[in-house]
Order: structure tokens, then C-alpha cells, then sequence
């Protein structure tokens, strides 16, 4: 299972380099025609289905690296509708879905990546009990009695029978049914772990003259949390704020996606592949660096060694990494990117790019990197 994850991660990085290179170039030329423009539209087509890529790309990042997901503030039903595709494989041709997504407060604090475990575990776990095929619904409603507080992703057999009933209480959870289903087991115990880590709850529900149900309750929260606090000592930046910045990219794609949005934006940028090409460049630059934007992936490859060079010449230095899932290093940390330092996901779009790049800028020079 490490060899699979480390592959899936490493299919998952380059494509979303390839997913960054579309979405990016689609954006660009688009916005350089009139709004009017028939290539204007399709670039937007194109970008539009790009950003699609880009969220598919990320998850599958994200749940390589599940056990180092960060809970984010999401819209529990639109997360629902975005997996439908994906709940309708695992479900199978011969299971019709239902989903009733009808929510007025449906956002949660829950790392993305776990929800989608959650919903794939209860989906799989119903469908299994469900040997003959039929219909599953799944909701995402409020409880009437919870005020708003609380959210309930409900999954279970539509029109089921008394039978039908009683085969997934042996398929659900092993703290309050039989021993019959025990493969199911362990991922209903991981699926109670992360939902209780973010104070949820999961139950079994079969009342009379109601089709049974396993029911994920998730507490709600006010949807302003999602946004980014903003950082101590923060001020607005201009590119004035920044001699050079200087791109450490092993992608060429990726790196001239950077190159060209950085130029048009008024940076001085300067790239290279590597840490040692990199080191090169600066020498013979003579200009100060003021930011370096490096691929997670170059620290161990040179990228450390280059920011220690960098900080010893110019002094203070900041540093923005673009990084998703990388494998966990040999201590076992994982090498998604370095503490307290500013960073873009992979993939990303222009304009995330250069929101990092502010973000990193208005920190206090300090010579440390940018915190969260």
C-alpha cells in the first residue's frame, strides 16, 4: 500500500502541473481578447473545465495524504454534489441514487478529503448490503429540531424492506450491531474517528414505517470562518515591494506560467529549474532577491541549501512554496510543505498565484518565511 500511495502521488503531482498549465494559459489568453471575442468563450470553456480538473486533482492529493488533511470550512452540499459522479461508480449500474440536497445552513469545518471518505465508506457499506440492486438515497439536510446547528448526511436504502433493514444494521457500525459484516468494520471505526475529531457523530437509525439509514451528524458553522484571517503586521504590497523574484520550478510549463504572470503583473522575475541553476542566475544577476517562489518538491533537491546562499548574501528573504502531496520523508513528516511557510496548492490559477505572492510580501521582513 506505500508503493501504491507514493505512485498515485506522484500521478497526482504531474498531473496537477499539467491541470496548472491549462487552467493558466486559458486564463491568460483569455483575458488579453475583447470579452466578445468567440475565443474569449472558448478559452473560458476551456478554463472552466480546467478549475473542474483542478478540484478532482486535489482530492485525490488530499486523500493520498489523508492523515494530514487540515479541516477547512466547507459547503457540505455542494461537496455532496460535486461526488455524485464519483458515489455513482462505487454504487454500481444496477443502484439507482437519490440525492436530496436541501440544507439552508450547510457549512461544516471538516478537511475536505474525510468527507469524501465519509461519504464513500457509507455508500459502500449500504451498497454491499444491497445484493440485489435497488435505490440509495442520500440526504443533506438540517434536522427540524437542531436550529441550524447541526447537519446530517443521511445514507440508506430508498423504499427499503424490513430485510433489506436488517442487513445493513449488520453492515454498520460494530459498536452497536453484530459481528456478521466484520470487513466493514474497520472503515466505519475510521469514519467514527474523523468524525469525532471535528465533533461529529455517527448512528444507525431505523425507526417504524422508516427506511433505515446510517446518519453522519456534523456541527455547522458560521460560512465567514472560511475566510483567511489576516496575518500580524500584514500592509498592502506592490511589486516595488520585491527587487526580484526569483522561480525555482523544475516543470518548464509550470515555470512559464509563473514567469508570464509575474512579468505581466510588474515583477522582475527570474527562473530557474533548480536550486543549482538557480544559485548561477543570482550570481550573475547582481540584483537582490527579495522572494523566491520554489516547487515544494526542490527542497531536499538543492532548494534549502539555495535559501540558506540567499539569506546569507542578501539577508532577510521570503519564500513562497507551490506544493500539494509529496511523500512523507524518511522521519515519516510528511512533505506536503515546511511550517510556517506561505504557500499555493497545486493546482492553481493566475490569480492564486499572485494572492500567494502578496500574501508572502506583506509579512514583516524578517528573513524567516511567511506564516500562515
Amino acid at each position: 500500500m506505500e508503493v501504491l500511495g507514493k505512485f498515485v502521488a506522484g500521478v497526482a503531482h504531474e498531473f496537477s502541473n499539467l491541470v496548472t498549465v491549462i487552467v493558466g494559459v486559458a486564463e491568460l489568453r483569455a483575458g488579453s481578447l475583447p470579452v466578445d471575442d468567440p475565443l474569449a468563450r472558448d478559452f473560458g470553456e476551456i478554463r472552466r473545465a480546467g478549475e473542474r480538473a483542478a478540484r478532482l486533482v486535489r482530492r485525490l492529493i488530499d486523500f493520498v495524504g489523508a492523515d494530514w488533511a487540515e479541516p477547512e470550512v466547507l459547503d457540505a452540499c455542494a461537496h455532496v454534489r460535486d461526488a455524485e459522479r464519483i458515489l455513482r461508480r462505487v454504487t454500481g449500474g444496477d443502484v439507482v441514487l437519490w440525492l436530496r440536497v436541501a440544507a439552508a445552513h450547510p457549512w461544516v469545518r471538516i478537511a475536505p478529503t474525510h468527507l469524501d471518505f465519509v461519504l464513500l465508506t457509507l455508500a459502500a457499506v449500504v451498497r454491499n448490503a444491497m445484493s440485489g440492486g435497488g435505490a440509495m438515497a442520500i440526504e443533506c439536510v438540517n434536522p427540524p429540531d437542531s436550529a441550524g446547528r447541526w447537519l446530517e448526511i443521511r445514507v440508506g436504502e430508498s423504499g427499503a424492506d424490513p430485510a433489506a433493514g436488517a442487513r445493513i444494521r449488520r453492515s454498520s457500525s460494530s459498536a452497536q450491531v453484530g459481528d456478521a459484516d466484520g470487513g466493514a468494520r474497520p472503515w466505519l471505526a475510521s469514519t467514527r474517528g474523523v468524525l469525532e475529531a471535528v465533533g461529529g457523530a455517527i448512528r444507525e437509525e431505523r425507526a417504524p414505517g422508516k427506511r433505515p439509514a446510517i446518519v453522519v451528524a456534523l456541527p455547522t458553522v458560521q460560512p465567514g470562518a472560511a475566510g483567511e484571517a489576516p496575518q500580524q503586521g500584514a500592509r498592502e504590497v506592490s511589486p516595488d515591494d520585491c527587487e526580484t523574484v526569483l522561480i525555482v520550478e523544475p516543470d518548464p510549463a509550470v515555470r512559464g506560467i509563473c514567469e508570464e504572470v509575474l512579468r505581466t503583473n510588474g515583477y522582475d522575475v527570474l527562473s530557474a529549474a533548480g536550486g543549482d541553476e538557480a544559485r548561477a542566475l543570482t550570481d550573475a544577476h547582481g540584483r537582490r532577491v527579495g522572494l523566491v517562489v520554489m516547487d515544494s518538491t526542490q527542497r531536499e533537491s538543492g532548494g534549502e541549501a539555495l535559501l540558506g546562499a540567499l539569506r546569507s548574501r542578501h539577508g532577510a528573504l521570503r519564500t513562497l512554496y507551490l506544493g500539494g502531496y509529496n511523500p512523507p520523508s524518511a522521519d515519516g513528516v510528511p512533505g506536503v510543505m515546511p511550517d510556517h511557510a506561505a504557500g499555493v496548492r497545486k493546482p492553481f490559477a493566475p490569480a492564486e498565484l499572485l494572492r500567494g505572492i502578496r500574501r508572502a510580501l506583506s509579512v514583516p521582513d524578517t528573513g524567516q518565511e511567511a506564516e500562515h
